[in-house]
């Protein structure tokens, strides 16, 4: 399944699971997520990918684990999209408003929800996006200082796919760069 459709990043997911015969997907295109739709769409499912806006995401996260176990099933996999600088990463951790600071621990809330599920699941940490990669990928650890700088959209579908499909990311928080600001790279 996949949560947050309408982003440029599921967009190319999407595009790259509709050519893979071997894989039945349902998206689902709302920012808010309400339980009776979700009882129906999550039938069956195994894997979510969840790219919904940062914005409420710990309740919609909560309303998706809610119904899941409401209908006794359980995932594979859970793959997130959220902003870098959730777990502190940034270098320079600019200084936040209170209501980028309180969207920055709705998304902290939703990590640790999926966390306590104890389902295989990826944090992906995105940078700001651009439409095109302008240097190479560098992939960053939980708790690993990470500079400021961009990230295609090519580049997270790509890292996307790979937590999906394989097992490289599994039950890691990765943050993602692949070019760094004019202030970083000097």
């Amino acid at each position: 399944m996949v949560l947050g459709a309408a982003s440029p990043v599921s967009e190319l997911v999407i595009e790259d699971l509709e050519t893979n015969a071997d894989v039945e997907y349902v998206f689902y295109n709302s920012d808010v997520v309400t339980p009776n739709e979700l009882q129906v769409m999550l039938k069956g499912v195994n894997v979510i990918y969840c790219n919904l806006p940062a914005e409420d995401i710990d309740q919609n996260i909560l309303t998706v684990f809610e119904v899941l176990r409401s209908q006794q099933q359980v995932l594979d996999r859970f793959v997130l999209l959220t902003e870098v600088g959730v777990n502190g990463e940034l270098n320079d951790q600019a200084q936040l408003t209170a209501e980028q600071q309180e969207i920055r621990w709705q998304q902290q809330y939703a990590i640790k929800i999926i966390d306590e599920e104890e389902i295989n699941y990826t944090v992906i940490r995105q940078s700001p996006l651009t439409r095109q990669s302008t240097g190479k990928l560098t992939i960053y650890q939980e708790g690993e200082p990470m500079p400021l700088g961009t990230v295609s959209i090519t580049n997270v579908a790509q890292i996307s796919l790979e937590a999906i499909f394989t097992e490289q990311f599994v039950n890691q928080s990765i943050g993602l760069l692949d070019h760094l600001t004019t202030e970083e790279a000097k």
